[in-house]
């Protein structure tokens, strides 16, 4: 998941104290990453993508509460809609973990 900041500086001091140390990988000055899933010990499903919409992966957590990411590829107020049902798998491409 890709968190746009602001203010790097400030991103890294939040981001630092809410994983408890400093980001794993920072290959440009602008650009910082943690590493979260293997330490955590869950597995994503799939990136799955609903063309012009939306890009999502779901996961569980220990507890087994459902979670996801999503990114919208298109803000949520220029989506055309609406279009069919999110229950027709045919409408998404799945990608191959």
């Amino acid at each position: 998941m890709q968190l746009p900041v602001g203010d790097i500086e400030a991103g890294r001091r939040f981001y630092a104290t809410l994983f408890a140390r400093e980001p794993d990988f920072a290959p440009h000055d602008d650009f910082l990453e943690w590493r979260v899933e293997s330490e955590l010990g869950v597995a994503a499903s799939p990136v799955t993508t609903l063309p012009g919409v939306v890009s999502f992966i779901n996961f569980e957590d220990p507890w087994g509460n459902r979670l996801g990411y999503y990114e919208d590829i298109v803000p949520s107020e220029e989506q055309q809609g609406p279009g069919g049902s999110t229950h027709d798998e045919s409408l998404f491409d799945v990608e191959n973990p």
